[in-house]
This record gives structure tokens, C-alpha cells and sequence, in this order.
């Protein structure tokens, strides 16, 4: 169950209706902390959820190797304006902009969470071939899971279709 920590807001830098510079500079520092905590207790995080654009919504899902909120938004977010929650296991983001909301889950995950059935979801047939190629003890079909890990990662099969 998730349970909040921390949440930003920059109209949470208003003091007396003035836009305070240095209490906002504050609150960004204490969420990228506690965001940090929970990003980096797995290697990996998962961004999911939809960009509102001007012809409606677009869901989005991509693995991305870096777990730092701060390089995630500078690389992937674009933010206007940003809503941050950190949660034990997970950060929300919502980027709100001319034309809608974008809202993104940022779960951290390892390869090791996923089931054999999973990992495999990952390999097409051109893959499926490579890997029986390879010098592992079983074939794709009786594959262990360490070895599924070893070559989704080797060959980052998880960079495929995102």
C-alpha cells in the first residue's frame, strides 16, 4: 500500500502572496531528497501514464536506466509547471501546461521483480534465436531466469519498442 511522504507544489512557495525564491529552492531540495530515497532502492524505474496535448491523450511507458528525479526531469519530464508526490514506492508527477496535464508514475523496479513469463515478453523470435546461439546451460524454452536477466540486460531488450 502506498503511503505519502513528501509532496511539492510551487504555490507551496507563496509567503504572505509573495513568490519566495529561497523557500522554493528549499521544498525542491527536501522532494528530490526524499524522491531520491525511493528511486534508488531498486536499479531501474518504470515511467507510465499520458501526456495531455491539444488533440487529446497519449499514454506513455518507457524504462529508464537512470534513477535521479532530477536528471529524469531535466531528460524526460519538459516540465511548465510540476506537482511532485513521493510515495514509499513510487513518485507521481504531474506536469501541468497550456494544453492539459501530464501525469507520470515513477515506480523503481529491478529485472530480478519480474516473473520468467515477463522477461520473456521481452524477446521477439530474432532474439529467441540469439539467445539459444549463446552458451547458457538451457534453451530459450527451459531457460533459467538468472540467464533471461543476463541477456536482457547484455543486450538491452528493454530499449526495444519504447
Amino acid at each position: 500500500m502506498s503511503k505519502l511522504i513528501n509532496k511539492y507544489d510551487q504555490d507551496d512557495a507563496y509567503i504572505n502572496g509573495e513568490y519566495d525564491e529561497i523557500e522554493n529552492a528549499a521544498l525542491w531540495e527536501d522532494i528530490i531528497y526524499d524522491a531520491n530515497k525511493v528511486l534508488n532502492k531498486k536499479q531501474f524505474v518504470q515511467l507510465e501514464g499520458s501526456m495531455g496535448l491539444w488533440n487529446g491523450s497519449v499514454d506513455v511507458f518507457q524504462i529508464i536506466e537512470e534513477n535521479n528525479l532530477q536528471y529524469i526531469i531535466n531528460n524526460y519530464i519538459n516540465p511548465d509547471r510540476l506537482e511532485v508526490e513521493v510515495y514509499n514506492d513510487k513518485v507521481i508527477l504531474r506536469n501541468i501546461h497550456h494544453d492539459d496535464i501530464n501525469y507520470y508514475e515513477l515506480i523503481p523496479f529491478d529485472f530480478n521483480d519480474f516473473t520468467i513469463r515477463e522477461l520473456k515478453e521481452f524477446f521477439d523470435e530474432y532474439d529467441i534465436e540469439d539467445f539459444n546461439k549463446e552458451d547458457y546451460k538451457y534453451s530459450f524454452s527451459h531457460a533459467l531466469k538468472e540467464d533471461l536477466i543476463d541477456f536482457v540486460l547484455y543486450h538491452e531488450l528493454y530499449k526495444k519498442n519504447q
